[in-house]
């Protein structure tokens, strides 16, 4: 758990330095570098019970310290469970700071409204209460409800498979009359009745003939209609009946992943995009279709096939993936790198070195990040790229990646990283993050070198040094 309790600890330590004045650009920007850095190790959730905090679902530790300011400012938002993707940007994090940051409001909603403004695509959060949907009066039965419920109790009890099937077919035709005008919410009860019914009837032959009804309502023209009830089912509070018909659009196949897919295209808010992305990911559904539309002419429909592909670890996109790495879009080429950086594919992982080279720092990032979790555990392609290397977020991101890697070449470059030079000078910055990377590597281990660095030349890593063999001696 130390790695997630070093992200959470980082975090508070930005939160921190916004909060209160007399921080320094330089010190921001350094805890800055951290956080992205950190963010390119494994997705991380923070929960929120009271004060007490969770992380990935396990609870921190009672005597663990340093992440005060980060309980504290869930707590002022309203904040059940905030959740930061693998791989946030870092425009996507310091939007995420400064919002928690913020004094806290007394509408629980409000800081989920203000994350959902500003688009933050890998970031998720939940308030401590959802809006009561149980308290609103419950709309009477329509008669279109009857009849439909009437019917599916029919396939749910027919004493004989025949009475099952004569229902099935009425559903059948209620269904086409509601896709004709334009019903969803009735056609959608026929279609994730009948999916429900197959998954619980005992008769074998009542169950074939649901699944005959299944198949022959799996039409683009209905799972539409049922895919856009997806959004207001959440708003509504109805996580069940999401469930249910997300399900329910996976069980139609090839039809329901192209309805998910048409409304994650089409869809006008970034929350309601962000209701069918997910959807499409926790189905792992359609793949081949994203496959396909990796050849799109517009750029951001590329670019949404790419990221849902690398949400699903899709080995069999790893060649259509690595061509975008010639993409002509910026936006693109990270995606698919991002996507690479979580295939573990042969293709992919020669892809990796590319990246490294790629004319865009963020890809060279995302590159970077992936290596550490690369099974052929070799530092050189990091090592080289590091001396060739001019941008120093990515100087940065990629001493990170070694200390993730843990190798003992890579801990050899870390030692060389850290140590003053005459002959090649490096900035402070650049030290003290190789300094903080050995030390994730090497744990006690390092502390020889830390107690050599506590009379360094250079203030900053003198203190950088006292805190980490602060942080080791806790650990352990």
């Amino acid at each position: 758990m130390e790695p997630q309790l070093t992200f959470a600890r980082t975090v508070s330590r930005f939160l921190t330095l916004l909060r209160h004045p007399g921080s320094t650009i330089d010190e921001v920007k350094e805890v800055l570098r951290s956080t992205v850095a950190q963010s390119r190790d494994r997705t991380i959730s923070f929960q929120l019970d009271e004060w007490k905090l969770s992380i990935d679902g396990e609870a921190a530790p009672a005597a663990a310290t340093g992440f005060e300011e980060l309980v504290g400012q869930l707590h002022a938002h309203g904040v059940r469970e905030l959740t930061v993707r693998q791989f946030a940007s870092a425009p996507e994090l310091i939007k995420l700071a400064r919002l928690l940051a913020e004094d806290g409001e007394e509408d629980a909603t409000a800081f989920t409204q203000k994350v959902g403004a500003q688009r933050l695509w890998n970031v998720d959060v939940t308030a401590k209460t959802a809006p009561d949907a149980a308290a609103a009066a419950p709309a009477l039965p329509t008669p279109e409800h009857l009849k439909v419920a009437h019917h599916l109790a029919r396939v749910r009890q027919a004493p004989v498979p025949l009475d099952a099937t004569l229902a099935l077919a009425e559903l059948g035709e209620l269904a086409d009359a509601h896709v004709v005008g334009g019903n969803a919410e009735a056609a959608a009860e026929v279609l994730v009745g009948i999916w429900r019914a197959e998954q619980s009837v005992a008769d074998a032959a009542v169950r074939t003939a649901c699944t005959k009804a299944l198949d022959k309502l799996a039409k683009p023209t209905l799972t539409r209609l049922v895919a856009q009830q997806l959004p207001a089912l959440l708003v509504a509070g109805r996580q069940k009946d999401y469930a249910d018909h997300r399900d329910a659009l996976g069980r139609c196949g090839n039809p329901g992943a192209a309805a998910l897919l048409a409304h994650l295209m089409a869809a006008d808010s970034f929350d309601e995009r962000r209701v069918f992305y997910n959807a499409i990911v926790e189905l792992r559904t359609g793949i081949p279709m994203l496959i396909d539309a990796l050849g799109h002419p517009q750029w951001y429909v590329v670019r949404n096939a790419a990221s849902l592909l690398g949400e699903m670890r899709a080995p069999q996109a790893d060649k259509a993936l690595a061509r975008l790495l010639e993409h002509r879009d910026e936006r693109v080429r990270e995606a698919a790198a991002a996507a690479l950086s979580r295939i573990d594919t042969p293709t992919a992982r020669i892809a990796l070195q590319r990246m490294l080279q790629d004319r865009s720092p963020h890809v060279r990032l995302h590159a970077a990040g992936a290596f550490a979790s690369s099974p052929a555990k070799t530092a050189t392609p990091l090592a080289t790229a590091l001396e060739a290397e001019s941008d120093a977020d990515v100087q940065l991101g990629i001493i990170h990646a070694l200390g993730r890697l843990g190798t003992p070449d890579a801990v050899q470059k870390l030692v060389r990283a850290v140590m003053p030079s005459n002959l090649r000078p490096r900035p402070v910055s650049f030290r003290i993050a190789a300094l903080e990377a050995l030390t994730a590597a090497r744990g006690n281990a390092a502390m020889p070198t830390l107690r050599m660095l506590l009379t360094d030349n250079e203030p900053a890593v003198r203190e950088a040094a006292k805190r980490l063999i602060a942080t080791v001696a806790l650990a352990s």
